[in-house]
């Protein structure tokens, strides 16, 4: 097992969020920037944040981890 997986599945199998569940302010700043509302997608995204928002936006989001935990708290 890669110990790098191994160490985010731990971390994002705790019940609390690793980063908070507040958007990230950069993201943040930069997506409302961004007129054409169209697709994004979210590589290593942990517990989903930014593409949970975006997705709120309108945005066609996808996401991905290699954190199985991380993907079920999604």
């Amino acid at each position: 097992m890669n110990p790098t997986k191994e160490f985010w599945d731990k971390c994002f199998a705790k019940k609390e969020f690793v980063y908070g569940i507040k958007l990230n302010v950069f993201f943040r700043s930069e997506i409302d920037k961004i007129k054409n509302k169209d697709k994004a997608l979210f590589p290593f995204e942990g517990e989903g944040r930014n593409a949970s928002f975006a997705a709120q936006l309108g945005w066609e989001a996808g996401a991905f981890d290699f954190s199985e935990s991380g993907k079920q708290k999604l």
